[in-house]
């Protein structure tokens, strides 16, 4: 697909140096640019994997806390008297 966008003077200058100095083309540039930025939209990720690093894992703690929370409070409470 060819795509024709317009530039600012000093932001075509900036990438014509960067094409120079890095010995490749602006296309190649631009292309890795966009790659770069939609990777960072996280366009093809599910709800969870956006928030995948929030969740605990298994060894975060009691499964039960809701369902037991009284008794798992008490014995919290407990063990910090009993120090």
């Amino acid at each position: 697909m060819t795509l024709s966008i317009r530039l600012e003077p000093e932001l075509e200058r900036d990438l014509a140096l960067a094409a120079e100095r890095t010995g490749r083309s602006k296309s190649d540039i631009v292309k890795s640019c966009l790659r770069e930025h939609l990777a960072r939209l996280a366009l093809h990720k599910t709800p969870y994997e956006l928030g995948e690093d929030l969740f605990g894992g298994n060894d975060s703690g009691p499964v039960d806390l809701a369902e037991d929370r009284k008794a798992y409070l008490t014995e919290l409470l407990h063990a910090k008297h009993d120090r």
